[in-house]
């Protein structure tokens, strides 16, 4: 590694980011649940997260431009490290919702008040030439901290279960180490203008004399004062910013295919570890091919994941299309800021990246309503096939763009000036101007209506494709029910065989399918009274939370579809979710005195998953294996499924 290119402020702050970082993700599985504990409802958390996102991207531009009209970055940097730090401690200790709510929104605020200074601090510590390294080499030691934090949860967890407020104590470690770190930076001297292209002072004095006082929205000025080449690339990447939605939707296709929560968080740490190890190799190649074409390749590599999504459902694709994942996200997330950086005039470089990055956050909260309303309406696979067409749309439009000379930003900063020097100066700049320049690529009207009609024909294509996919599994899941009604009717499904703790099959049930629930309480305190005779125990509804001594429902009939009140309910479209059956375990004996017995049956549980293929108003068409291995389907009353919660113990100790 070139010790010239990553410099001792680089290497702390990429230190400061780690341990910042590790301290932010120890959290992030845990938020939800926690959230819940301390009696936050889903929607509660959904307007929490949203002005959260909402403060960090507004502040990032504001703090961004205050940090160029200053000249100063390290008061930012470590204010925002300290507000990030202090507020991990604030959500254990004071668990009150206000409060909390306040905790969660400062912390966004620290992450807004430092980005851009921050950037600007790594980009005013590099040229031209290592630009892309420097940004590489911070953000993989920034991804390493992302790799560290959940592990570091997950071992936490697996000794202390349960424990969440120690976690977030423990969580303000790291956050202190970061603010210590952000100590030992200086201030550095800012680069001086002449090696810039720009060689007069008194330019610089007339050109911030022109600047207004920040305000919460100053940094939307700059959009309209940003050379025209910044206002096309930050466009274009914003354009992008609107459908990319969060790495969530990625999680939850992956789980609806059938993996276990442990394969799904080893997938995240895994696209995590292809992050940090590729961000800096990522970097160094930039330097070499050029910002922009990484980036292109980068934004090349998430179409492709996102289109593979649409067909993906084993364990291996998900290995590829994640390990690709990781090479898009050092392609680009470092790349894009090192790019913008270099479009834009030096003293105005922590106003042009928080600008990118406060509009970006904006964006990504319509990017998630996006693909909610898609998911929901559609279904996943038109989800992913959007955003897939959404980007290959991104990447001719970036690919179009004309190359400018490297100095239209200060040529921009000194259009309205009438000093006679500083016009004799742009005069001089633009006759001086190199000979050697590269040809322009530029696009005519007609190239440009037929690349656009080509995106609309293979966008409506890509759709069309994915709703025939969806329908024709929903078809397929009818046709199958109507064809397995009459040997449900007939034939009871086989119970499986007595192991020495199941009891014996019961006897065939003649008529329509009607699977009993005993009556009785879950874990009540007679079950776990001495000796107890073998009976059937329901396991219904435990995903969803009974509390003991709650009583369970008497009857959940799996019925045909020629049942009149299915025939009757319309057809509905509904987003895939996970369900428990409440009538799964009337198949089970178990003798609930012996511990051994519970964990066999919440071992067998954790393999049966219920899978709707179809809804109708109060009705569910569900496919299951039973102990035997048995495939089951048919129609069942909605009333007896209970969304699966993850975070519920299946019996109480």
């Amino acid at each position: 590694m070139n010790t010239k290119i990553i410099t001792r402020a680089i290497w702390l702050l990429s230190l400061v980011s780690l341990f910042a970082d590790l301290a932010s993700e120890m959290l992030y599985p845990i938020m939800p649940v926690y959230l819940q504990h301390i009696g936050f409802s889903v929607a509660l958390i959904g307007l929490l997260e949203g002005v959260a996102e909402a403060t960090a991207g507004l502040s990032k531009g504001y703090f961004g431009r205050l940090s160029d009209q200053w000249g100063r970055r390290l008061p930012f940097v470590r204010l925002g490290y300290m507000l990030s730090a202090l507020s991990k401690p604030m959500m254990a200790l004071f668990p009150l919702p206000g409060l909390v709510f306040s905790a969660r929104t400062l912390d966004r605020l620290g992450k807004g008040l430092r980005t851009g200074a921050r950037d600007a601090l790594l980009a005013d510590q590099s040229d031209r030439q290592t630009r892309g390294q420097v940004f590489g080499f911070h953000r993989s030691m920034d991804t390493l901290g992302g790799v560290l934090g959940p592990v570091a949860a997950l071992i936490y967890l697996y000794f202390f279960p349960g424990q969440y407020t120690a976690l977030f104590l423990l969580a303000f470690g790291p956050g202190l180490v970061s603010v210590g770190l952000t100590l030992l930076l200086n201030e550095p001297n800012r680069k001086q203008v002449a090696e810039q292209v720009m060689t007069s002072q008194s330019v610089v004095d007339q050109v911030n004399a022109k600047q207004k006082p920040a305000s919460i929205f100053s940094f939307l000025h700059y959009w309209k004062e940003s050379p025209p080449e910044y206002r096309r690339v930050v466009g274009g990447l914003l354009a992008f910013a609107l459908f990319n939605s969060s790495d969530v939707f990625l999680l939850l296709k992956i789980k609806e295919s059938g993996l276990t929560d442990s394969a799904v968080i080893g997938l995240y740490v895994f696209y995590n570890l292809v992050y940090a190890v590729m961000a800096y190799p990522v970097g160094r190649m930039a330097d070499r091919l050029g910002l922009k074409p990484t980036l292109l390749v980068g934004l090349g590599l998430f179409a492709l994941v996102y289109e593979g999504m649409v067909v993906a459902n084993q364990f291996y694709l998900f290995i590829g299309l994640l390990g690709l994942y990781g090479i898009y996200a050092a392609a680009t997330e470092g790349i894009a800021k090192a790019w913008i950086s270099t479009i834009s005039a030096p003293k105005d470089t922590a106003t042009a990246i928080g600008t990118y990055a406060g509009l970006g956050s904006l964006c990504a909260l319509g990017a998630n309503a996006l693909a909610g309303w898609l998911w929901y309406t559609f279904g996943a696979p038109v989800t992913f096939a959007v955003t897939g067409a959404a980007t290959l749309a991104v990447i001719i439009y970036l690919v179009a763009l004309e190359g400018k000379r490297d100095n239209v930003a200060l040529q921009q900063q000194l259009r309205d000036v009438t000093d006679p020097d500083v016009i004799e100066l742009e005069n001089e700049l633009t006759s001086h101007a190199p000979s050697t320049q590269k040809p322009t690529v530029t696009m005519t009207r007609s190239a440009f209506i037929a690349v656009v009609l080509l995106l609309f024909c293979l966008g409506t294509w890509t759709v069309y494709m994915s709703y025939r996919a969806v329908s024709a599994t929903r078809v397929s899941a009818s046709a199958a029910s109507n064809a397995t009604d009459r040997t449900m009717t007939e034939k009871e499904t086989p119970l499986p065989k007595s192991n020495g703790y199941f009891g014996p099959k019961k006897p065939a049930t003649p008529g329509p399918r009607a699977v009993p629930i005993p009556t009785g309480r879950l874990n009540s305190p007679s079950v776990a009274k001495g000796p107890v005779p073998v009976k059937p125990l329901s396991v219904s509804g435990l995903s969803a939370g009974l509390s003991a001594g709650e009583k369970l429902p008497k009857r959940a009939p799996l019925l045909p579809a020629s049942n009149p009140a299915v025939r009757s309910a319309k057809p509905r479209r509904s987003p895939v979710r996970l369900y428990t059956l409440s009538s799964i375990y009337t198949h089970l004996y178990q003798r609930p005195d012996k511990r051994s017995d519970r964990q066999a049956l919440v071992n067998l549980w954790k393999r049966v998953v219920l899978t709707p293929l179809a809804e109708r108003n109060g009705f569910v068409f569900v496919v299951y294996t039973n102990k035997k291995g048995q495939r089951i389907r048919g129609w069942l009353p909605k009333r007896a499924l209970r969304p699966l919660r993850l975070d519920t113990p299946l019996y109480s100790s």
